[in-house]
């Protein structure tokens, strides 16, 4: 089941790719992200960061809530909290949409996803879940051939819109 939840996933975004016009997205752009996206779930080491076109409302899952965010250097450390307990939870960072906004500091939308693996416990749980910002910062430097502070938004669990993101800067 997880190699078809593997392949659903890779197929969608590969998909969204072929069918993505010019939305402010290069054909660079999407270059790039054709090699980078690679979903991580191992949670031994740091996961990417999953760069995507993807909508990130079709990206929601199950709730959770962000009580700290921080770059520790290419990583993001994020401490989340949730309501579990019996079953191991997953966690994923996509970025979307898969560019940077023209602001000083650039900005980019990032997007913490939590899979709680249908576990019906109660207890809260706290964990510090960690991503790797590489791609992040291959992508930037790939598009902009320079290496400069971006302002990364990050956004929590959401059913509608997004809420107000968490900021930190991020230094490829």
């Amino acid at each position: 089941m997880f190699k078809t939840l593997v392949s659903i996933l890779v197929l969608a975004v590969l998909l969204a790719l072929v069918q993505c016009s010019d939305k402010g997205v290069n054909s660079d752009a999407n270059s790039f992200i054709s090699l980078v996206e690679k979903p991580a779930f191992d949670r031994k080491q740091a996961a990417d960061v999953i760069i995507t076109d993807t909508d990130p409302l079709a990206l929601q899952r199950d709730p959770f809530v962000i009580l700290d965010v921080q770059v520790n250097g290419q990583n993001l450390v994020a401490t989340v909290q949730y309501a579990g307990g019996c079953k191991n939870h997953f966690f994923w960072c996509y970025m979307s949409p898969p560019g940077f906004e023209k602001s000083l500091p650039p900005q980019a939308d990032l997007y913490i996803i939590h899979h709680d693996n249908n576990d019906r416990c109660k207890a809260l749980i706290t964990q510090e879940i960690t991503f790797d910002l590489s791609p992040v910062g291959e992508f930037y430097v790939y598009l902009f051939g320079q290496s400069d502070p971006v302002r990364l938004n990050v956004h929590e669990y959401f059913e509608v819109e997004p809420g107000v993101p968490i900021p930190v800067i991020y230094v490829p």
